[in-house]
This record gives C-alpha cells, structure tokens and sequence, in this order.
C-alpha cells in the first residue's frame, strides 16, 4: 500500500512538473549557422528624414535617424559612419498577415519636449479598420553610446499578434562584409565590421537588446533578402521556422528577435549599443538599459535629477523674439 501510494504520489508530481512546463514561457533556442550568403546588395535609405537626434553633451557619440516611419541611419562614432541600414517591427498574427511596420502604416511625428531632439514617432495600422497601433520615442543615452527606444506596442482591434524587432546592420559604413551572432549570456543580438575609412581600418561591434520581461523569446541571424532572412521566412510562413545563432561567413546580414509577453497594450525598451569590440557594446547597452529608459530621457533632455542635456542648453540661448514667441511651430523651430 505504501509503495502504491509512492508510485501515485510520483505520478501526480510528475504530471504538474510536465503541466509547469507546458505553460511557462520558454526561450526558443536558434542552432546552426545561416550558409546562404552572402545575401543581397546592400543599400542605403532615403535622405527624406523624419527625424534627426542626438545628445547635447559629448559622451555618447551617436547619431539616429528616422525615416518613413522608422529607424534609418544610425552613426557612431562620428557624423559620417552610419552602422545601420534601418530597424522596424514585423507585425503577424502567425496565419493569416505579416506587416513590415514601413510599408502599411500611417506615420505621425511628435517632439514630446521641444527643447530636446526627442522623437515619439506613432505608426497606426492603414487597414479600414486599424489593428493596432507602435509608438517608438528616441533619445539617446548622454553616458554611453546607445540608442533607446521605447516602444508602446497597443492591439487596437482586440486580437493577439507577434512582435519581431528586424535589424538591417550596415557596420562601419557597409553593409558588405559584416558578421552577426547570437550572444546567449547577454541574450543580445550582435553584429560587427571592418572597413577602411579615409585610409584607416575602422572596426565597429554593435549589440541589440529588448529589456526584460520582454527580451527576445526567438531569435534568427542571416542574409538579406535570402531564405535565412527572417522577413523572408515570415512573410512565407508566418511563424519563424529558420533560426540561426551565426552566419558562415560575413555578407549583407539581417537580425531579428521576436518580442516576449507582448498583450494588447506592451511597453517595454529597446537598447542599441556601439563600441570598438564586443565587450565595450555590451556593457553600453546593458548600462542603459540597468539606468532604465526614464531615467536615460531625463538625462537627455536634462530635466530633474538632472542638470544640462538638451533644455540646459537651449535655456542658455538668447530668448525667441516676440516675432515668434507667440507661434508654437515657429518657437520650435526658432
């Protein structure tokens, strides 16, 4: 009889460990290494700019950029070496649609501070009746050399959609010859590349990585345009079946990472870290994203606890006259 109740007991256990599992979220694990490069030619984006920023202070040594409704040109670490082709979200209710967050939706631009280079870009669904909703508002971190995007991700329809976070690299000013990897302890998308600037070598690491809870549940590296590009394989499938932790040999490479519990109203940030080897992006993205993106804004426009940023500078100005003053579109751009 004891031993009967032994084996129920273990039986009973067993079923709720195997339950546990079943219903806990579970990181999918990419294996392998993407072999179908070198992928497509790589290109730049239009100069039509939405959107321009950067700190006011000196530390940080990036520049963004955002056009037709999302990131474009990211630049590090100076003005003229762009590390980025562009950064936008893939929308999909894994049977039915795949939106490229450029191309179906609406675009509208707000300067939540106007004396700051603080972006809130709003993308809203063109369907009739509109899905759902991305803000993305930038700034950068005054400390370090990341980008941060605060992404409010809102299902305006009700329904249940995936979220994944596409990056185009284009390291060191080009897209031709750069590598990607998977980093599993920084749970961080990384990409790197070597070119030769005015007649110099220049190497430039850049980590991606979405704060938790959210972070990055699948993740794929691979080639533009080719079937281990994860906007090839979703628009085709509408689920992520080719994942990859590393490319065999560099190329035109394209990254993503689908986002974690993601509802029907989800915030949470987005870090893109610069520096001269692996370790240096690292530690800039995870920086910011410990100092949180709350705090990172106020530094960047410098507002309390803090001092400087973009309204200690502007406040040093000489005053709008009262020719403008009075005009809201004019003061701004006074």
């Amino acid at each position: 009889m004891l031993m009967r109740r032994t084996f129920v007991g273990l039986g009973i256990a067993l079923m709720a460990v195997v339950a546990l599992v079943a219903s806990a979220p579970v990181e999918s694990q990419a294996a392998g290494t993407a072999s179908d490069g070198p992928g497509d030619a790589a290109a730049w984006t239009t100069g039509n700019k939405l959107a321009v920023g950067t700190s006011a202070d000196t530390t940080s040594k990036v520049w963004f950029t955002a056009a037709k409704g999302i990131t474009t040109e990211v630049f590090y670490p100076r003005l003229d070496i762009p590390n980025m082709q562009d950064m936008q979200y893939i929308v999909t209710d894994g049977s039915t649609f795949v939106d490229l967050e450029r191309d179906v939706t609406n675009h509208l631009v707000s300067m939540p501070d106007e004396k700051a280079l603080e972006y809130a870009v709003t993308n809203t669904d063109k369907r009739t009746t509109s899905k759902y909703r991305i803000t993305n508002t930038y700034v950068t971190d005054p400390s370090r050399n990341t980008l941060l995007i605060r992404t409010r991700f809102q299902s305006l329809d009700g329904g249940t959609y995936q979220l994944y976070l596409l990056e185009n690299a284009s390291i060191a000013g080009g897209g031709a010859n750069n590598n990607a990897w998977w980093d599993s302890t920084n749970s961080a998308l990384m990409s790197s590349g070597t070119e030769s600037l005015l007649g110099s070598s220049l190497t430039v690491v850049s980590a991606l990585k979405v704060a938790t809870p959210n972070g990055f549940v699948a993740h794929d590296n691979g080639y533009a345009g080719k079937t281990s590009d994860c906007n090839v394989d979703l628009s085709a499938h509408r689920v992520l079946n080719n994942q990859f932790d590393n490319i065999a040999s560099n190329g035109n490479v394209v990254q993503c990472g689908q986002i974690g519990s993601v509802g029907t109203d989800t915030t949470f940030t987005v870090a893109l870290g610069y520096g001269s080897d692996a370790t240096s992006a690292i530690n800039a993205v995870n920086g910011s994203l410990t100092a949180g993106f709350t705090d990172r804004e106020a530094a960047y426009r410098g507002i309390s606890p803090y001092r400087g940023g973009w309204e200690g500078y502007v406040n040093g100005l000489r005053a709008a006259p009262a020719s403008v003053s009075s005009d809201t579109l004019r003061r701004r751009a006074y």
